[in-house]
C-alpha cells in the first residue's frame, strides 16, 4: 500500500486561547497516535523531522506549539503548559477514539509532573523521554536566553524548578522508558552517576543510553534522528508496554 503523508498545521482552542498544532498524518501506517511534546523552546526544525521519521510507525503524529510558543496564544508556563497538554490529548481522542503514546523532549517531563488528572493518564498509553535533566535549575539561565532567541513568550512565573525530583519521574502511573545519550553538545546532559541514581530504586521506568544523540536544537538532523527512531524507539512503539 503506498503511503500518503499529509502535514499541515491546526488551530485548537485551549483555556489559554489558540494553540498551533503540527501534523503529519501517514495513511499507510499502523493506526495509532503519537503526541510529541517539545521542550521550552517549542516547534522546532528537528521536531518537524522527528515527526516524519514517526510517521513510518504512526498514522497520526501530532506536535504542538505550547501556550507562549510560535503562533500559539498566552504566556509559558510549566502549570500553563500542563493544562494545554490536557487539552491537547483529550481533542487527539475524542477525534480517534484511541490511547496515545506520547515522546516528550527533556524538561518537558515537568509538564507531566504537574498532571493529577485520572482521565489524562487513563488516554496514555506510554511515554518516551528523550533527554534527562538532572539539574533542572542550572538549565534556567540558558533556557531563558534561547527562548528569547526562538521568540518564546515567557510567564513572570515560569514555575518553580526546585520541586520537581528524581524520584516523580518514577510515579508517573505509565510507562516511562528514557532514552537518554551521553554523547552531545550540551554540557548540562546529565552524566552516567546522575542516571544511576534516577534508576536505583525506579519501579516503572526504563533507561537506555544511546552513543548517539539528536540535539534539541533548531537544526533538522535528519540522519541522527532516523537512527535513533529506529534503532531506540522503534521495539518500544511496538511493544504493549
Amino acid at each position: 500500500m503506498k503511503c500518503f503523508i499529509k502535514e499541515e498545521i491546526r488551530v485548537l482552542h485551549g483555556k489559554a486561547g489558540k494553540l498551533n498544532v503540527y501534523c503529519a498524518c501517514n495513511s499507510g501506517a499502523m493506526d495509532r497516535n503519537v503526541l510529541v511534546v517539545p521542550n521550552g523552546y517549542g516547534l522546532l526544525f528537528y521536531c518537524k523531522e522527528l515527526g516524519k521519521a514517526l510517521s513510518k510507525h504512526y498514522s497520526n503524529v501530532i506536535i504542538p506549539e505550547l501556550r507562549g510558543q510560535g503562533g500559539s496564544e498566552g504566556l509559558l508556563s510549566i502549570k500553563g503548559a500542563a493544562q494545554d497538554l490536557k487539552d491537547i490529548i483529550l481533542y487527539i481522542y475524542k477525534q480517534r477514539d484511541k490511547k496515545i503514546d506520547a515522546i516528550v523532549h527533556c524538561s518537558a517531563a515537568f509538564y507531566l509532573f504537574e498532571i493529577d488528572d485520572d482521565d489524562f493518564w487513563d488516554k496514555i498509553s506510554k511515554i518516551i523521554l528523550y533527554g534527562y535533566l538532572a539539574n533542572p535549575q542550572k538549565h534556567l539561565s540558558r533556557f531563558k536566553r534561547k527562548a528569547k532567541n526562538y521568540g518564546i513568550r515567557i510567564a513572570k512565573d515560569l514555575g518553580d524548578l526546585t520541586k520537581y525530583t528524581v524520584e516523580m519521574y518514577d510515579e508517573i502511573p505509565v510507562p516511562l522508558h528514557i532514552i537518554h545519550p551521553l554523547a552531545g553538545i550540551n554540557a548540562l546532559r546529565a552524566n552516567k552517576n546522575e542516571l544511576d541514581i534516577l534508576g536505583q530504586n525506579a519501579k516503572n521506568l526504563k533507561i537506555r543510553i544511546p552513543s548517539v544523540s539528536y540535539e534539541i536544537e533548531n537544526t533538522s538532523q535528519k540522519e541522527n534522528i532516523s537512527m535513533i527512531v529506529d534503532k531506540y524507539y522503534c521495539d518500544i512503539i511496538e511493544s504493549s508496554e
